[in-house]
């Protein structure tokens, strides 16, 4: 069964779009369907036009997808629907944000005392603050006295005296 031009038109129209979203709603489904839509087109006008015009029609169809993707990835982002789906904001460190905590810096050579058991992982208080710590390995009880040895980043090491 032949496609219609109106049916090729469509299915390269609806591939457009869903190649169009695949961009901006990444999961892949969205952009094997409009590959396969787009292939369909192809493949009805290589049917209906035969094999010179068909390549013409295949080849200005693949300029347009690219045309059409270069236009909307530049517009897109200006656009009221644009603005929802792209994330603007950005955490600075100019601002204050960093992924690491800079107080915990201070810590090395702290005395404190541990709140749950250290496996090598668990909790102590130094200072009347809680803290997130590792040891080397060993096993340190509750409620025992421990030294802070080493700040990595976030990783604080301690270790039992």
């Amino acid at each position: 069964m032949a496609l219609s031009t109106l049916h090729i038109i469509l299915f390269y129209v609806i591939g457009l779009v869903l190649i169009y979203l695949e961009i901006y709603l990444p999961g892949g489904i969205l952009g094997i369907l409009g590959t396969i839509s787009i292939l369909a087109s192809m493949g009805g006008t290589f049917q209906n036009f035969g094999p010179e015009k068909g390549l013409l029609f295949t080849i200005i169809e693949l300029i347009g997808c690219i045309f059409f993707l270069i236009i909307g990835i530049k517009f897109l982002p200006r656009t009221k629907a644009g603005k929802r789906l792209i994330l603007s904001a950005s955490m600075s460190t100019d601002e204050g944000y960093t992924s690491v905590n800079t107080a915990l810096e201070n810590l090395t050579g702290k005395i404190g005392v541990t709140v749950t058991h250290l496996r090598p992982a668990g909790v102590v208080k130094i200072d009347k603050h809680r803290y997130d710590v590792v040891t080397q390995g060993e096993y340190i009880e509750n409620e025992a006295p421990i030294k802070v040895i080493q700040v990595e980043g976030n990783r604080v090491v301690v270790k039992a005296i």
